[in-house]
């Protein structure tokens, strides 16, 4: 409206015929300034509006160091000494920091690394394999299952190789460089982030790499591969359960040794003590008396040597102090 009646006046101005209008009889208050202005006689149509410039002069206060500057370079001499003007850009980042520090869609797949971390880290599955790797050999020569992962980067590599979206914005900063002095206008991209936010809502990208985390979801959900190993733990379980072999070994290592090789010296001794009991000589006074009666059996039977002693003492404890010639016997 304010083009059609600034035009219909400048076209009567220069002696056109333009029939009248109801906005022509009453024009609103910017055409009666544009009367005013036109109908000066001191200057020409363009002299005035040139002069009314104060419109996009108050919007050219903040360039006025720039536009006086291609005729002077001298006050850019100066701002080229003191780039206080830029530096504040270069120094408060804040913008971008915000842009820089609300990676967080970003951040949280790289700090939420935890399905990652949560296999890293609960390796404890793997770990004890690293020391008898001949059971999952066959799974670490065979990644295929991991490696196209960690081979496979393309999907990751274009997200960071075309990272030209973004760059255009890093290095194209002449969108944001006057925005960082004047973010008014800027201030409704910076609330409607629809130009991000397809990013952080279309996930379809990430998604396809966190759906597609089939590869190793099924790690994390279907356990039955790294069950098998932690249920299959026979070879660790016995082990594990069978440390009778290591356990005392590990205290005195120079006895067991050929013992944990040929536990046949052991085996039978627990079973068979008699390799013991003659080990135990100095037991031999009470120790083969409790199992083996048939020493003191025949006393025993003959009661006539003891019967006496039970009840005149001083017999059988002249016998108790003095066992050597009847052990010997």
């Amino acid at each position: 409206l304010k083009t059609l009646v600034a035009g219909t006046h400048l076209l009567q101005l220069a002696g056109h015929h333009v029939p009248a209008s109801p906005l022509s009889e009453h024009p609103p208050l910017h055409c009666r300034r544009l009367h005013s202005l036109v109908g000066n006689p001191h200057g020409s149509v363009h002299e005035q509006v040139s002069k009314d410039r104060s419109v996009h002069k108050q919007v050219s206060k903040d360039r006025s160091v720039h536009e006086p500057v291609s005729k002077d370079r001298s006050v850019h001499k100066q701002v080229s000494k003191d780039r206080s003007v830029h530096e504040p850009v270069s120094k408060d980042r804040s913008v971008h920091e915000q842009v820089s520090k609300d990676r967080s869609v970003h951040e949280q797949v790289s700090k939420d690394r935890s399905v990652h971390e949560q296999v890293s880290k609960d390796r404890s599955v793997h770990e004890p394999v690293s020391k008898d790797r001949s059971v999952h050999e066959p799974v670490s020569k065979d990644r295929s299952v991991h490696e196209p992962v960690s081979k496979d980067r393309s999907v990751h590599e274009q997200v960071s190789k075309d990272r030209s979206v973004h760059e255009q914005v890093s290095k194209d900063r002449s969108v944001h460089e006057p925005v960082s002095k004047d973010r008014s206008v800027h201030e409704p991209v910076s609330k409607d982030r629809s130009v991000h936010e397809p990013v952080s809502k279309d996930r379809s990208v990430h998604e396809q790499v966190s759906k597609d985390r089939s590869v190793h979801e099924p790690v994390s959900k279907d356990r039955s591969v790294h069950e098998q190993v932690s249920k299959d733990r026979s070879v660790h379980e016995q082990v594990s359960k069978d440390r009778s072999v290591h356990e005392p070994v590990s205290k005195d290592r120079s006895v067991h040794e050929p013992v944990s090789k040929d536990r046949s010296v052991h085996e039978p001794v627990s079973k068979d003590r008699s390799v013991h009991e003659q080990v135990s000589k100095d037991r031999s006074v009470h120790e083969p008396v409790s199992k083996d009666r048939s020493v003191h059996e025949p006393v025993s039977k003959d009661r006539s040597v003891h019967e006496p002693v039970s009840k005149d003492r001083s017999v059988h404890e002249q016998v108790s102090k003095d066992r050597t010639p009847k052990s010997s016997a």
